[in-house]
């Protein structure tokens, strides 16, 4: 199970080093689709108990079932302190004020469009079949949908997989997908939106 695990994210690393100078953060994206790949190939193969390796792959299945949700709260926990370990003290003492007064109005904003995009857009779609098995979505894709925008494919995609949500695979897919948009398009807007606003009011 580990090994396995292992050697998707070791394959993840490889392709997001070819990948990366066109589209950053791919890695994700690759153990995304290479992680539901393998649970739909070996459920497949796990149907069917008359040959040894169908036996075997029954068997990883039910491992799999058993080992990955331990294993994947460890890891999402293990994130988070990363992240938290990498932040500097000392400058977050001395520009913590600025910071969380940005940090707190953009956040604001941001539920706000959320919660008023996502309930203008339920209005404006016409009925309809599609409409119906999609629409209002749950409060769990529209909070992954969320930490998509602000935190990026990683924890998006962490926290799809720790959802509830009925199909949590197209859940993760779609997490990892627009996190990666958001790497592809809002980065480059947002740095050089930095730099002109550096430009225009400080002169740098």
């Amino acid at each position: 199970m580990i090994s396995l695990a292992w050697a998707i994210v070791e394959l993840s690393i490889v392709l997001e080093n070819l990948v990366s100078k066109y589209v950053p953060g791919m890695g994700c994206a690759f153990i995304a689709v290479f992680g539901t790949a393998t649970n739909e190939i070996i459920s497949f193969f796990s149907k069917n108990q008359s040959t040894k390796f169908s036996k075997k792959a029954s068997s990883l299945r039910s491992d799999m079932r058993r080992i990955a949700p331990p294993l994947s709260n460890f890891c999402f926990y293990l994130l988070f302190a990363a992240i938290g370990t990498s932040a500097n003290l000392r400058t977050a003492i001395n520009y913590g004020l600025p910071c969380i007064t940005f940090a707190s109005i953009a956040l604001l904003i941001h539920i706000l469009i959320i919660f008023f995009g996502t309930n203008a857009f339920a209005r404006m779609v016409p009925r309809s079949d599609w409409r119906e098995r999609i629409l209002p979505p749950s409060a769990e894709e529209v909070f992954v949908a969320s930490n998509a925008a602000i935190g990026g494919a990683s924890t998006a995609a962490a926290l799809a997989g720790k959802s509830n949500a009925t199909n949590k695979s197209g859940l993760i897919i779609a997490a990892t997908f627009w996190g990666i948009m958001g790497y592809a398009c809002s980065t480059s807007i947002g740095v050089s939106m930095a730099n002109y606003m550096l430009s225009y009011y400080c002169g740098v």
